[in-house]
């Protein structure tokens, strides 16, 4: 048999083994090959959001455009350590014979950082750094694309065909970064501009809710000894649970799943701590701003006591807000009542025709959810409503010191309150191993994750509990029982429900039972689930609920829902967010991306650049898909530029050793036409909106404050005679 039909015959078999279906149609396009231009991985957050802009571009090119997607059928394998992360995954590509491709891995912020900064140095065929992590071949399945009624993923695009994944892009996703020649130059989205760069990338977008700074001090948190009165160290490195100061010991679901996520090191200068490659430089560029929106379940609805129930005086839920305070004491596990959540004057009896002010008591025991702790949406969570400065005592006082008089610290307390992880980890009565079914609930498990915070003696009795689940769909489902072994009786049963999750409409979408399409906004026939007010300042409408005027066409504090399903024409209602653009909601964060930074023999990938601006176009108005509020608006899609959107920002803050910078005075009071791609700012050379450091929890100050306090004091002589930067911001402040 000659070369050439032994090359031909592997050809068709590795096409077979890359199929579910060996006799299904390929989609078109990437017949000889595959340009990659956006490969990313990281957050759920903007994942939808990206898929149309990538639509956007392909459509625009008019080279054809195919896309396909897959839930939960995808493996990323690190190979510094060998763990796998199972991911979900969209694709878009053009059918030209060398396609244009884009790709999104949605996984976890924290997850998705590390990904994009794991590099291991090679010495053959040359030496080189190249990317660790890419798609593992034997982990994954490339079903066939599902039809437009049934969709895969609700709110992606319309799956173009019925065929399978093009061979030549599940070769190239399946094969490990790096040169194959001692003449091997990196592919163009790497952003490597000089021949002798020795920079081998996988991914050129790290997708996160928080800042990388902020996602780096996620991972050294997990991997610290436990501290029990501070919590600055969650224990994951434990010997105990089989973890090191590497690899620390996965986070595993209670829900019953199998879910996990691996806790991984990682640097973001310098040294990969495991592979030994030299990261990247990096810039990050930001999207958008996003609230997280605080759930109650309705299932308990019968009662006054009861998340669901609806007041007969007010039309309305009886529990529509909650105070921060309180909501950090429920995720303390200090706090477990549903009465807790009231004020008692307030309240009616049981009886309809009862008059305001029976009051209902303790109420019932409260079943209290909460996220992995690498996850953007824990972390937004974590630092901006538990572990916060609002409320701390002065001086802090710790968890050992706490009396009559002097209560912990907020600063000093977290979701992970008298938690760690190696008791009962994986293993002992009670506590599965796991994550494949579910705890018990006779006894508390570190991980997974089960903390029974109600006792016959207490005030409302048995039947409380807070317990983890891994990503924003397994939360918002647990939420409502949909998970599989949430049987009624079973010790993860929901019935009086409190958990959080970053808006989004496919965020949202389980709380709505028998949708129905509307104009913009769907109505549903029950609502499974509402959201919660936080200090009486609303995430999504101006008004409470959006009662006033008809805002909120679901009901107040129904969450809004929208027609998910890929028919081609999406568009949803638009929702105005008012108090995330004034600063007044208190549990957002600016989402965004790494990529790499702009210096010699190193550029901003251009594709990258594109697809930020096009996902900008489109959060600010192309579909209405309102996952985010806009950074940037009036977007340029030819020069890649904006105009400021949001007027707020967080105070930054050093965070994982880098210097706080927040761009604004690189703007120099101007901001319109902001360039999209652009480097980092530093306290020497200030770039507009281009930040550094954490920002996580940070306190929040209108952009004008900013300007206006550089102005005053930037490159004057200030404190103790010291002659500030041209740069200087309000820095180191915490919510």
């Amino acid at each position: 048999m000659s070369k050439k039909f032994v090359v031909v015959a592997l050809v068709l078999l590795l096409a077979a083994l890359m199929s579910s279906n060996a006799f299904a149609a390929a989609i078109p396009g990437c017949t000889t090959g595959v340009n990659p231009v956006y490969i990313a991985v990281g957050s759920s957050g903007q994942f939808n959001t990206f898929a149309y802009a990538a639509q956007d571009i392909l459509l625009a090119a008019g080279n054809g455009y195919e896309f396909w997607a897959g839930n939960n059928v995808t493996q990323l394998v690190d190979s510094r350590v060998n763990v796998n992360d199972t991911v979900k995954v969209w694709m878009a590509w053009d059918t030209q014979a060398v396609c244009n491709l884009y790709v999104y891995f949605s996984s976890d912020s924290t997850v998705g950082v590390k990904d994009f900064f794991a590099y291991t140095h090679i010495t053959t065929p040359k030496a080189a750094n190249v990317g660790s992590v890419y798609v593992n071949p034997s982990g994954t399945t490339w079903p066939a694309c599902p039809n437009t009624t049934s969709p895969i993923n609700a709110g992606l695009p319309v799956c173009t065909s019925t065929g399978t994944v093009p061979v030549q892009i599940t070769t190239f996703l399946t094969t490990k970064a790096g040169p194959t020649s001692s003449t091997s130059k990196p592919q163009p989205h790497c952003g490597q501009t000089a021949s002798t760069s020795t920079t081998f990338c996988f991914f050129n977008a790290g997708m996160a809710d928080v800042r990388p700074e902020d996602t780096l001090y996620a991972t050294t948190r997990a991997l610290t000894n436990f501290a029990s009165t501070t919590y600055v160290g969650l224990g994951y490195n434990s010997a105990v649970c089989g973890g090191s100061a590497t690899l620390g010991c996965p986070f595993y679901t209670a829900m019953g799943t199998g879910s996990k996520f691996n806790v991984v090191k990682f640097a973001l200068t310098g040294t990969d701590p495991i592979g030994k490659g030299t990261v990247p430089t990096y810039t990050t560029l930001r999207t958008g701003a996003a609230p997280v929106v605080v759930l109650a379940s309705n299932f308990d609805s019968t009662t006054s006591s009861g998340f669901g129930y609806v007041d007969s005086n007010t039309g309305t839920y009886l529990y529509h807000d909650i105070l921060r305070k309180v909501l950090a004491l429920f995720y303390e596990g200090t706090l477990s009542c549903t009465g807790d959540v009231l004020p008692t004057a307030a309240v009616p009896c049981q009886s309809p025709d009862s008059p305001v002010g029976c009051g209902v008591g303790a109420g019932n025991p409260v079943q209290v959810l909460q996220r992995e702790e690498l996850s953007g949406t824990y972390n937004t969570f974590e630092f901006n409503a538990i572990r916060t400065m609002t409320g701390s005592s002065n001086p802090f006082k710790g968890q050992q010191t706490i009396s009559a008089t002097n209560w912990v610290s907020d600063a000093l307390s977290s979701q992970e309150f008298n938690n760690y992880p190696a008791l009962n980890y994986n293993s002992g009565s009670g506590c599965p191993a796991g994550g494949t079914t579910v705890p018990d609930g006779s006894t508390n498990c570190g991980d997974p994750l089960y903390q029974i915070t109600t006792t016959s003696s207490s005030a409302c009795g048995a039947g409380g509990w807070k317990a983890r689940a891994i990503g924003t769909g397994e939360l918002v489902n647990a939420l409502v029982n949909k998970n599989a072994q949430q049987t009624s009786g079973s010790s993860i049963f929901v019935n009086d429900g409190l958990g959080y999750a970053f808006w989004g409409y496919g965020n949202v979408s389980a709380l709505c039972a028998g949708q129905t399409s509307g104009s913009g906004f769907d109505t549903c026939s029950q609502y499974l689930g509402h959201y919660l007010t936080v200090d009486a300042i609303d995430p999504l409408f101006s008004s409470e609920g959006g009662a006033d005027n008809g805002e909120n066409v679901a009901g107040a504090y129904n969450l809004p829902q929208c027609n998910l399903k890929p028919t081609g024409t999406l568009s949803c209602g638009a929702l105005p967010f008012t108090h995330i653009k004034d600063g007044k909601y208190p549990i957002w964060t600016l989402l965004g991306l790494v990529t790499f930074n702009q210096k010699t023999g190193q550029t901003i990938p251009p594709g990258v650049v594109a697809m930020v601006a096009n996902a900008e176009n489109e959060a600010g108005g192309g579909k209405n898909i309102d996952d985010f509020v806009p950074l940037l608006t009036n977007i340029n899609l030819t020069t890649y530029t904006g105009d400021l959107n949001l007027g707020v920002l967080r105070s930054h803050y050093i965070q994982s050793a880098v210097n706080p910078a927040d761009g604004i005075s690189g703007c120099s009071g101007v901001f319109t036409g902001i360039p999209i791609g652009h480097n980092t700012s530093t306290a020497s050379n200030p770039v507009c909106l281009g930040d550094a450091g954490g920002d996580v929890g940070g306190s929040v100050f209108t952009v004008q404050s900013v300007v206006d306090f550089n102005k005053d004091f930037g490159g004057t002589t200030y404190l103790n005679g010291k002659a500030l930067p041209a740069a200087y911001g309000i820095y180191g402040l915490h919510q």
